[in-house]
């Protein structure tokens, strides 16, 4: 993300940081240290990126290398934390980018930085983009990052913790238009709904236009594949698991915290694109429109209808049972 900037702009943001970061404790921090990171994959798509935090009771500062340039005159990321860290540096050295900073006492009120915190959230960030590689550590941990099969990863995660059958292999697709990419990861299973959305990295947790669209997608492509089934959204979504990860330029949000997103041409991309993805799809294998059930329950349907329709031209009258 770029932008350009003038002096002034440190003090404004030195005096309104949570303006930026959200908040002035550890929370503010971590935004401070992700935003960055985001910015790395936003801006490279690919990296390799190591992460260390050499902690003690006053001082806690953050070493971050990667192999991709910045130019800290443009990089939004980069001048918010030159401007709300007590020290802060930078080198560019056999083209390896170094970043060194010590969060400002004078602005952030925290006392450590929890490692098992950096590290769930480089893990989500590294399922998100398969093609980032995070190393971290600190003076008693390292551990490296990456995970090739990415939501995959992150989908069979949730879903195993409440009990899908194990050797079921999740349907992943993606497709882009314009600045729009997306990538979804999806399986049926009937424990308990995992549903996950992303834009840009950070998980929308009332979803949006982005899972409206796939929900959509699929009941057009379910629809479309066996017409003579009367198909209902509430068949397609029961039982469906899922993970979608979107990047674009401007989304659009409601409320200020990034929960639901609200961009109408994202419907569009994300329904046209799973439609036409899953109807690829099952032509060659239906394995997937099978297992979401949806045959036995519209074929449930239609039997009760006929028996409703049978009784009614029989003249009976069906009332419900009580209990006395």
């Amino acid at each position: 993300m770029k932008q350009q900037f003038s002096v002034k702009d440190k003090d404004r943001i030195r005096e309104y940081p949570a303006l930026y970061v959200g908040h002035v404790d550890i929370r503010g921090v971590l935004n401070l240290l992700f935003d960055f990171v985001k910015d790395i994959i936003y801006e490279s798509k690919q990296a390799n990126v190591v992460m260390e935090i050499h902690s003690d009771e006053c001082v806690s500062t953050f070493h971050i290398t990667c192999d991709y340039m910045f130019d800290i005159k443009e990089n939004i990321g980069l001048y918010v934390i030159e401007a709300l860290s007590s020290s802060c540096g930078f080198s560019v050295k056999q083209d390896i980018f170094t970043l060194w900073f010590e969060p400002d006492r004078e602005v952030f009120s925290y006392e450590t930085i929890e490692y098992h915190c950096l590290f769930v959230r480089l893990t989500e960030l590294a399922m998100l983009n398969t093609n980032m590689k995070f190393l971290l550590t600190n003076h008693e941990n390292r551990n490296v990052i990456q995970f090739p099969c990415g939501l995959e990863t992150m989908l069979m995660t949730g879903v195993y913790k409440f009990g899908l059958v194990h050797g079921a292999k999740p349907l992943s697709i993606y497709f882009s238009k314009d600045d729009i990419e997306v990538r979804v990861s999806m399986i049926y299973g009937y424990a308990q709904d995992v549903t996950f959305s992303y834009v840009n990295n950070e998980k929308t947790n009332d979803g949006g236009s982005h899972v409206e669209g796939l929900y959509d997608g699929l009941l057009h492509a379910f629809q479309k594949y066996d017409n003579n089934l009367k198909i209902s959204r509430k068949d397609v979504a029961e039982g469906f698991n899922f993970v979608i990860s979107l990047t674009m330029d401007q989304p659009q949000f409601a409320g200020a915290v990034n929960r639901y997103l609200t961009n109408e041409e994202v419907y569009y991309v994300v329904m046209e694109g799973v439609l036409e993805s899953i109807i690829s799809i099952l032509y060659s294998d239906p394995s997937f429109f099978y297992s979401s059930r949806v045959i036995q329950k519209a074929k449930l349907r239609r039997i009760t209808s006929n028996r409703d329709i049978e009784d009614s031209i029989e003249g009976k009258i069906i009332y419900p049972a009580f209990e006395d």
